[in-house]
């Protein structure tokens, strides 16, 4: 029997693009959020990623109406061995000008 490949599940960006336009009003240049997300997502890091909206708490424990959220893992080799480790990329409200926490 031979060992089972994972499949890369892509989102179009047509389904992408309708999860921006829910945050409508969040971001100054929604397309740039569209165009990074889709960037990533697409690529071999991104590959275990999926999108998501959450309120983003800031450190004065105020919160910001609900952003984009990149929730999964990412691979990360050491000593020859890969690692996925577990990541939530909250996109804050200003980005680009302020980048993922």
């Amino acid at each position: 029997q031979q060992p089972k490949k994972h499949s890369k599940i892509t989102m179009s960006s047509d389904s992408l693009g309708t999860f921006i336009h829910r945050l409508s009003g969040v971001y100054r240049d929604p397309q740039r959020v569209l165009r990074d997300a889709q960037s990533l997502l697409s690529s071999e890091y991104g590959a275990h990623l999926r999108p998501t909206t959450e309120p983003l708490l800031n450190n004065d424990g105020s919160s910001t109406p609900p952003v984009l959220v990149l929730r999964g893992t990412i691979p990360m080799v050491y000593r020859n061995v890969t690692y996925n480790l577990p990541i939530d990329m909250y996109l804050p409200p200003p980005y680009p000008l302020r980048p993922p926490t």
